[in-house]
């Protein structure tokens, strides 16, 4: 359960950064060419915006889960029980 809340964990956090990354796109996108941009702004294209978005944080949170299974055990579980991502120094910088 603890390698699954981790997982999500970083998954979430990860869609949260690249989702406002992606707002702050489209918002430049809107200012700069406000005219043709809206035109090209269809259901189609905002629904294949998000869907990177997910798959872009789903990459990075299994291939950081995956990194540190090879170097760790990929859970840090300290004294009081808590679930933590791994304290790999590879994450920390």
């Amino acid at each position: 359960m603890c390698s699954v809340y981790t997982t999500s964990d970083l998954t979430l956090c990860t869609a949260s950064i690249v989702n406002l990354c992606a707002i702050s796109v489209d918002r430049y996108l809107v200012i700069s060419s406000p005219l043709r941009y809206s035109a090209k702004r269809t259901t189609k294209r905002i629904m294949v915006y998000i869907a990177c978005v997910w798959i872009i944080a789903a990459i990075v949170s299994i291939s950081s889960h995956i990194i540190a299974n090879l170097l760790d055990d990929g859970t840090y579980v300290d004294d009081t029980g808590t679930c933590q991502v791994s304290r790999v120094p590879l994450f920390t910088f």
